[in-house]
């Protein structure tokens, strides 16, 4: 996925869901002198995901100059045989005149769908497809009942703490967090059984497994 993102019109909100990011993705950071700085978290999320970073840094101030940088960037790609995706990123309504241009088939390229989206996050919504970050996406973003979520928040919190207690004393105290991960309780017996002793190996899983018994009451 190539995505431009317009930080003189978005900055740092546009950059959420940058943590989606990987590194078969580029993003092109579209800046000028009055808009060159972002969130340090954001910049060290990329190069930890290894994205592939670009800039396209605006020469001189003008109206609009900087849109007009990016429509070129876009189109040069396009004129390249790129095939890749491309979003870009902002809340600028005339870039959606890019968008029809391309979606026309007016150039020899031929049809080419570009996404417009005020974040990051949008965009890789929009696209959509059957790649598991699509569906990450999806599932951060609905909105849950308050009482409803905390509530079981509590349960799980109690729930870590019946099986650190399970696991007092075994030596295995360090694996609390990886135990906790692996349960769920919508899984069979069977099945924690299993994936206890496919992580931990058959001595170790079997003492896993048993606090997990233990701690969930099955």
């Amino acid at each position: 996925m190539i995505i431009f993102v317009d930080l003189e019109n978005v900055k740092n909100s546009g950059m959420r869901g940058y943590e989606y990011l990987n590194d078969t993705d580029t993003v092109y950071l579209c800046f000028s002198k009055a808009v060159r700085n972002l969130r340090a978290n954001i910049l060290r999320g990329l190069a930890k995901n290894r994205v592939n970073i670009k800039l396209i840094r605006l020469v001189t101030a003008r109206n609009n100059a900087l849109d007009f940088y990016i429509a070129s960037a876009v189109g040069e790609l396009l004129g390249k045989g790129v095939q890749d995706r491309i979003a870009i990123i902002t809340e600028d309504k005339g870039y959606y005149s890019i968008a029809d241009f391309w979606r026309s088939g007016q150039s020899e390229c031929g049809e080419v769908c570009i996404t417009i989206a005020d974040s990051i996050a949008d965009a890789i919504r929009y696209i959509g497809g059957k790649e598991q970050r699509v569906k990450k996406v999806i599932e951060d973003s609905e909105m849950l009942d308050i009482y409803t979520y905390c509530s079981g928040y509590q349960e799980m919190c109690e729930f870590r703490d019946r099986l650190q207690f399970e696991l007092g004393g075994t030596g295995y105290e360090d694996v609390v967090d990886e135990v906790f991960d692996i349960y769920d309780e919508d899984k069979r017996p069977a099945e924690l059984y299993h994936e206890s002793l496919h992580r931990f190996g058959r001595e170790r899983g079997r003492v896993v497994y048993a606090a997990l018994k233990q701690a969930a009451g099955f």
